[in-house]
């Protein structure tokens, strides 16, 4: 009989862990994180080259239910972020739900079901909900096209989006490994704001083709980051100024505002985050799905016994 659990998490890195403890500390236990690894850590367990290290201030770069008062550097190095991460896991009780060495290979929704059904190199598993932390990563249809990948997946581009070696075919995205023009040697990194611009000049360019006018090279110097790290928090580096705390959150907020499309789209995001400042958040939790009246019966039983 297939084994079924409430929540799947693909993952052990950063964010893996995160989802874990958060259901751990909400009091659920029923749950798998999956790592198709030996070990848990995701990135800063792969990566070991000669001075790997974070490039955000170590303080900042710690869960904020585990903070770690012990970094030996202002950007800590890989071997003490790894460690970080094992440490947390076994602090928090996430251990035991670890599967290390399980490979998820296909997951497909059935409706009639509620679940997810896993393929795995353990065998088959089925989830009710299932959470991508495995980072970003092309979809593998783009393996069974047929033209020419990175060592990532990814299909390989010319500057003007046509790929390499078929000039009928275009690509833009995070499947797409486009050459960085800004800095020789590089590629696009995989987020919005080149895939948006991408976007853009893939749709003026295939239109340059098709009135026989050249083509443009894309071209985009990469701004910067900005991260939230919870309400108020947050970190930027943008065109190598350094934020964090308020200001950064509020830049977050801001520029991921401004790429909303339409007026309409914005002004309701506007005051959806405007009412959030005033009012208490709503907090849905996971086993809400369960029990969908339980906080209603809860909310009027509390108020009878207010007005008793």
């Amino acid at each position: 009989m297939t084994e079924r659990v409430p929540v799947a998490i693909m993952g052990a890195g950063f964010s893996g862990l995160a989802v874990a403890v958060g259901l751990l500390r909400a009091g659920r236990s029923d749950f798998v994180v999956l790592e198709r690894a030996a070990d848990l850590g995701g990135t800063w367990r792969d990566n070991t080259y000669p001075g790997c290290a974070c490039d955000v201030p170590s303080h900042l770069y710690s869960f904020s239910f585990a903070p770690n008062p012990s970094w030996s550097r202002s950007f800590s190095p890989q071997p003490e972020i790894w460690a970080y991460l094992r440490r947390v896991a076994r602090d928090f009780g996430v251990l035991p739900h670890v599967r290390c060495g399980v490979e998820v290979t296909n997951a497909c929704w059935d409706d009639a079901a509620g679940c997810w059904h896993l393929d795995t190199s353990a065998g088959p598993l089925d989830a009710e909900v299932l959470v991508w932390t495995a980072g970003v990563k092309p979809d593998p249809v783009v393996a069974a096209t047929g033209f020419p990948l990175d060592d990532r997946g990814r299909v390989r581009t010319r500057a003007d989006l046509r790929i390499e070696g078929h000039d009928e075919a275009w690509s833009a995205g995070d499947c797409a490994a486009v050459p960085d023009l800004t800095s020789p040697g590089a590629f696009c990194s995989p987020s919005a704001q080149h895939a948006v611009r991408q976007a853009r000049q893939l749709g003026d360019n295939l239109a340059a083709v098709l009135r026989g006018e050249p083509t443009t090279d894309y071209r985009h110097a990469y701004a910067g980051s900005v991260a939230s790290l919870g309400l108020y928090q947050g970190v930027a580096q943008v065109y190598g100024v350094k934020l964090k705390g308020f200001p950064a959150w509020f830049m977050h907020r801001t520029y991921h505002m401004s790429r909303m499309p339409t007026f309409s789209r914005k002004a309701q995001v506007v005051l959806d985050w405007t009412q959030a400042l005033l009012f208490r958040r709503e907090v849905v939790g996971l086993w809400s799905m369960r029990e969908p009246t339980k906080q209603f019966h809860e909310a009027a039983g509390g108020a009878a016994e207010r007005s008793a």
